[in-house]
């Protein structure tokens, strides 16, 4: 026992010192630049309720986690709180909106029940290309004793998940681009069609008042 604590306790302190010397402030951040306009996918960002349908924590992840809703989305104060058994529990509230950005903080565990303690911070922001749109989504928090040893670890696991919702959310939004353009493709030929429509019976209206005219102006026989 005594050899087992003289081995034990230099080992701990030197596990300490090590989470001591690193820095317990770990920041993720994922990038992807997707085919479409930011006016595609801004609401995706906004509205808590559709991130079921392209982040990676839904209902194929885990299929008897509920999710409750509060506030307006793409408001400040939009909040939403899930539980699940491999989701856990965790709130997110939307802290501010601008033409450009969505800021929120986020909880989890027991503390995402009332929000209660310091919550982590993120964000998703959003930059215009020639035809593409860079979505940045970054998270920061701050890691305690051993958290700190594994930052290289969560920031993975933090950033695939991020990884894997912005890939859906690059299917989404394409799709969606792809369909408003062929709506709009479709109401422009509809349009073109209607007017080319319009003009052959002006063009008809048009003959036939000439071709009336000119039999009042024939001489009877």
């Amino acid at each position: 026992m005594y050899r087992r604590t003289l081995v034990t306790v230099p080992a701990l302190l030197l596990l300490g010192g090590t989470a001591l010397a690193k820095d317990p402030n770990l920041v993720t951040e994922r990038s992807k630049e997707i085919a479409a306009p930011a006016e595609m996918i801004v609401p995706y960002l906004v509205d808590l309720q559709t991130w079921k349908t392209w982040t990676n924590w839904d209902t194929v992840r885990d299929p008897e986690a509920t999710w409750t809703y509060e506030g307006n989305p793409g408001e400040a104060g939009h909040s939403m709180y899930w539980e699940g058994k491999k989701l856990g529990k965790g709130r997110l509230t939307i802290t501010e909106v601008t033409e450009a950005s969505m800021t929120y903080d986020l909880w989890f565990g027991g503390k995402a029940v009332k929000s209660k303690g310091t919550p982590s911070t993120g964000s998703l922001t959003v930059s215009s290309g020639d035809g593409t749109t860079t979505v940045a989504w970054s998270s920061a928090m701050h890691l305690g004793f051993p958290g700190s040893l594994m930052k290289g670890t969560i920031d993975t696991m933090i950033g695939t998940d991020y990884a894997i919702g912005l890939e859906k959310l690059d299917k989404i939004a394409v799709a969606d681009a792809a369909k408003a353009k062929a709506d709009a493709d479709a109401k422009a030929e509809a349009a073109r069609l209607a007017a080319e429509e319009a003009e052959k019976a002006a063009e008809a209206a048009k003959e036939a008042a000439e071709e009336a005219a000119a039999e009042e102006a024939a001489p009877a026989e």
